[in-house]
């Protein structure tokens, strides 16, 4: 979880939603970013630029340093939509259902790891339990933007009928 709060800091001081001011104080201690929170960052930039295919090679990296990785499977299988790739979304997707009810063997009352799930499930076409899950999600932690997730998949379901 304290990594997820991280990288949600990061994209928002990389957006510029965080300002930086200079100060003539010392330099505060560096934070240390792993590996492949780096390479996140850098292939979220690629999304802001909307280059999907690079975006999609650079959550393929992130994946290969750290296959725990959840984030990075989940905006691959996004990026792989975005693609059209519907074979490789359902392969992500699948890793995400997997790793999301590995960790929340031992950690059920983290709404990050509903929010997952159900985005996998989303991606699997599986809307009943990507509703529940993305609900429940919202429920736990009263996060709001997911609610447009619900909603999309809400109206995906509606669709595909």
């Amino acid at each position: 979880m304290m990594r997820i709060r991280l990288f949600s800091w990061l994209i928002l001081l990389a957006c510029g939603a965080i300002p930086v001011v200079a100060t003539a104080q010392a330099a505060p201690p560096r934070m240390q970013i792993d590996g492949d929170t780096q390479v996140m960052l850098a292939a979220m930039q690629k999304v802001m630029q909307r280059d999907f295919r690079g975006a999609e090679e650079l959550y393929g990296k992130a994946i290969a340093i750290n296959p725990g990785n959840i984030e990075a499977w989940l905006q691959r299988a996004l990026m792989r939509r975005e693609l059209n790739d519907a074979a490789g979304t359902a392969a992500d997707a699948r890793q995400v259902v997997l790793l999301a009810n590995r960790a929340l063997a031992l950690r059920p009352n983290d709404a990050n790891l509903y929010y997952h799930r159900g985005m996998g499930y989303r991606f699997l076409r599986d809307f009943p339990d990507a509703e529940r899950d993305i609900a429940r999600a919202i429920r736990m932690s009263g996060q709001e933007s997911w609610k447009t997730d619900l909603q999309a998949t809400e109206l995906e379901e509606k669709e595909a009928q």
